[in-house]
Parts: C-alpha cells; sequence; structure tokens
C-alpha cells in the first residue's frame, strides 16, 4: 500500500513538472486555479461558520466577491467588521491574496522579459509578400541594401529581410552606421543559418519576390553557397517561384553551383567579372567609371520591356521607335541575350527589349519615327598597333586569371612587370602569345621601392590587393600604395 501510494504521488509530481514546464501561461493558469480554490475555500467556512456575517455580506455570492476584492487588493479589509472569525478568514484570504498577486506579477514580468529578449533574437516568423530576401552576410549586404533602397523609391512600401546566423541586434545597428540613406526601404533581420529548412522559413520565402544568395566571410564561402542553392532548389514551391541570384566567388565552384541551382536561378561569377573588369579597364581609361554608372540604380539603368507592337520589326527598325529610351539588345523568349544583334535580327513573340532609361515607368514608343539627321562624322586616322607595358604591382589569386586575359587583348611583343614582394612560382616561365611577363622584387607600400620601378616607362599600371590578410588591412595598404603612384605622377608630370 504504501509502494502504490508512493507511485501515485510521483507520478502526480511528474505530472504537476511538466504543465509547469510549459512557461507563462501554464504559470498564470496554476495561480488562477490557486486563487480560485483560496476564495472557494474561504466562502464555504465563512458561510458554515458566521451566518450573520455572511446575511450581512449579501449570502454566497457577496462573500465571495469579498473574498475576490480581498485577494486583489490587501488595503480593501481595512474596513471589515464582525465576528472574530469572519475577520480571521478575511485576514487569512488576504494574506493569500498577496503571495498569488506577487507571484503573478513575478511570472508576468518574467514571461514579458523572456518574449523580448526572443524579439531581440530574431527568430519571430515573417508575414510579408513581395519583399527581397538576403541569404548570408558579408560586406556586400550593405552595397546591396543601399542599390536596393534606390531601386525602390517609387515602390510603396518596400521591404529587404536579411537572413544570417548572426544577431538580430548587432546587424540592424551595422547596416543603420553603414547604410544611413535607406530611404523609404524597411530592412528586417531574422537570426538564423540559411543552411537549414527550418530557418529559411523565418523569412516567409514562398510569397518573396527574389532572393539573393550572398557568399559569408570565409574560406567556404562557396560551399555554404552551393549548400544554400540546394536547399532551395529541393523546396516545394508555390506555382509562382522567387526569383533567385547567387554569387560564387571561384570560377571553379561554377559547374557545382550550376547544378545544385536548377535551371530557374542566376549564378554570377564574381571572380570572372572581376578579372574581366580590371582587363577591359586596363584597356580603357575611365571605363569602369562607365559600368559603375550603367550598373547603379543612380542615373539610367537597363530594363526589360516586352513591346508586342514591334514584333515581327527587325533590330534596326526599333532603334527610332522610342520617344524615352534607348534600346540596347533583346532578350529572347527562349532566355538568350543578345546585346547589339544583327540590324535584322527579327523581334519575335515574347521577345523582351533591352532598353537604357533613367526609369521603367519613363520608357515609351514614339507615335512616328523621328526624322534623320545627316551630319559629317570626322574618322581619326589610323594608328599602328603598338606594344605597350604593364606593371602589375602586388599580387592575389586573380593575378593569373588577369595576366591570361591580358595576353588575349594586347598587341604582340608587349611586356608586364609584377611588382611584389615575392615572386610568383611558375608565372614568369609560362609561354605566353603576345605577353611577355617579368618579375621585379618591391614592396608595394614603400615610396621608395616604388621609385625604383621607374614607372614613368610604363603605360598603364595595375594595383592588386593582397588576400592573404584582412580585407580592411588589405584596403588600408592598396590605399596607401595609390597615394604614393599618385604624387609620384605628380612630380613626374605623366598621367
Amino acid at each position: 500500500m504504501p509502494a502504490r501510494r508512493l507511485k501515485w504521488r510521483n507520478r502526480l509530481r511528474y505530472w504537476f513538472d511538466g504543465t509547469m514546464d510549459r512557461g507563462t501561461p501554464a504559470l498564470i493558469g496554476w495561480l488562477g486555479l490557486a486563487s480560485v480554490a483560496l476564495i472557494a475555500v474561504v466562502t464555504i467556512l465563512v458561510v458554515l461558520l458566521t451566518n450573520e456575517d455572511t446575511e450581512a455580506s449579501g449570502g454566497w455570492g457577496g462573500v465571495a466577491w469579498m473574498s475576490l476584492l480581498r485577494t486583489l487588493d490587501p488595503g480593501t479589509m481595512g474596513g471589515d467588521t464582525g465576528k472574530p472569525i469572519f475577520l480571521a478568514l478575511m485576514l487569512t484570504v488576504t494574506i493569500g491574496g498577496i503571495f498569488i498577486v506577487s507571484s503573478l506579477i513575478g511570472v508576468l514580468t518574467t514571461g514579458l522579459e523572456n518574449r523580448i529578449g526572443e524579439l531581440r533574437k530574431g527568430r519571430s516568423r515573417l508575414i510579408e509578400s513581395g519583399h527581397t530576401i538576403l541569404l548570408g552576410w558579408s560586406d556586400q549586404v550593405f552595397t546591396v541594401i543601399g542599390e536596393l533602397a534606390t531601386a525602390n523609391l517609387g515602390q510603396r512600401k518596400p521591404c529587404v529581410v536579411v537572413l544570417a546566423d548572426r544577431d538580430k541586434v548587432e546587424m540592424e545597428d551595422q547596416i543603420r552606421a553603414l547604410v544611413p540613406q535607406s530611404g523609404r526601404i524597411r530592412v528586417i533581420c531574422r537570426s538564423g543559418s540559411p543552411l537549414k529548412a527550418s530557418d529559411l522559413e523565418l523569412v516567409s520565402p514562398d510569397t518573396a519576390r527574389s532572393i539573393l544568395v550572398l557568399p559569408p566571410s570565409g574560406a567556404d564561402a562557396d560551399i555554404d553557397v552551393i549548400k544554400t542553392l540546394l536547399l532551395l532548389n529541393n523546396r516545394a514551391w508555390p506555382a509562382t517561384r522567387p526569383h533567385v541570384v547567387a554569387a560564387v566567388l571561384d570560377s571553379d565552384n561554377v559547374a557545382a553551383a550550376r547544378l545544385a541551382a536548377g535551371d530557374d536561378a542566376l549564378l554570377v561569377d564574381a571572380d570572372d567579372i572581376m578579372v574581366r573588369l580590371v582587363v577591359q579597364s586596363h584597356r580603357q581609361a575611365g571605363l569602369s567609371a562607365v559600368c559603375t554608372d550603367l550598373l547603379d540604380f543612380a542615373g539610367s539603368e537597363f530594363y526589360l520591356k516586352a513591346e508586342p507592337v514591334l514584333e515581327g520589326s527587325t533590330y534596326g527598325e526599333t532603334l527610332n521607335r522610342y520617344a524615352l529610351g534607348v534600346p540596347i539588345g533583346v532578350c529572347t523568349s527562349d532566355g538568350r541575350v543578345l546585346v547589339n544583334p544583327g540590324m535584322d535580327t527579327v523581334i519575335g513573340g515574347g521577345d523582351q527589349m533591352i532598353v537604357l532609361a533613367e526609369d521603367d515607368l519613363l520608357i515609351r514608343l514614339a507615335a512616328e519615327a523621328p526624322p534623320v539627321v545627316e551630319a559629317a562624322i570626322a574618322t581619326p586616322a589610323e594608328q599602328e598597333p603598338r606594344p605597350n607595358r604593364t606593371l602589375l604591382i602586388g599580387w592575389n589569386n586573380r593575378a593569373a586569371k588577369i595576366i591570361d586575359l591580358l595576353d588575349r587583348f594586347v598587341e604582340p611583343r608587349s611586356t608586364l612587370d609584377i611588382a611584389a614582394p615575392e615572386e610568383p612560382p611558375g608565372v614568369t616561365k609560362a609561354k605566353r602569345t603576345n605577353l611577355k611577363v617579368r618579375y621585379r622584387r618591391c614592396e608595394p607600400t614603400t615610396r621608395s621601392a616604388l621609385e625604383a620601378l621607374d614607372l614613368g616607362t610604363y603605360q598603364h599600371i595595375v594595383v592588386l590587393a593582397d588576400d592573404g590578410v584582412a580585407p580592411d588591412h588589405a584596403d588600408n595598404r592598396t590605399l596607401l600604395t595609390l597615394l604614393h603612384l599618385r604624387d609620384i605622377e605628380v612630380q613626374l608630370g605623366d598621367p
């Protein structure tokens, strides 16, 4: 018998502990039951033991109401009169109420603090539609948010959601500090790993307009991007799937990323684009400023515009069909992008025109073709191509690709000198078609070492950041090198 009683006692205690683990609602429920039990016991005792006081208080209901008031407010019993047993029972219910109300206030305070703490962690689920999701955290986040803020100036309540495995408050503070001109855009941060399906649900991907996968900081950035693309590609999407764009840092990982992303995602080879920009800017001064102006959202930018009235026309005929906007190419219905195609290219059904304009709302077809103005254009005299000399200051993992691409564009017998603290292995001995590569020892941040390179004999100078140190420190070293070069340029008088 004692063993059975002990068993039921343990079961009851286990059940009680289980209800207490359910958090603030369970604790409030138990305090409510304790209040009801206290009021009921006192009411029964008053009715059974003090008939006169019970009748004076209004019967069962009056006694219960008096007990409730004294439970909630101890000062209510200050004016009580009656027999000693009645006063003792009222004092009992008042003291019990003090403990219950105090416990209730403590439970509510703790629950509220826990809820605020959960909100600060950024673990609540988002309820938005038409928003843009940024998966991952890096220095690119601030640039992307700034460009999205400029691009959505004409939109109503634009929203950008950032999901990264970082503290929510820390992310919000950094965004406010580094993107002060956010315009009308709302930036919402959520703490979670983009590699987990449960965390991805926090940002409501089904109702998003687009998803951007950014490579995080670290050596395994592309691995995280590929994992995220696999998760997105294998997800059960609704009928309308958001547009997915991902950036890959290493060109060697593009094939694997494309396989993981599927056919619906767009991959950006950041390494290849950076190398091509460096090489093309080397060949044509000022090209980097042109690319920046075309690719950011300040001023004019590219838009895809469907023009059914142009179907059947040739691309040459469409060049004079716009009152506002300049066509530069065609995006075909099967996804091919044709920049400056042949003038006889026919615009097919479902094709979209690639138009350069200040805003998509300002693109407008002309009612009639503008008149043709004949003008004489002076053609500069052809100059014989000459080999050039290029100085490459510094070294990083993109340098070899830059040299290989330069070899395809420069004139034969051109030379490139690598000025770096250590000679890159095998670079100067490799056979190339047009470019001869040599090495000159140099510390890029030392003024005397730069002056010893005889900079006036070079037509082009390319400065590369050192990827062996932290990004901020690498930028500081590159800036110091550029300042030295600018000052030497002024003294030489040779731009």
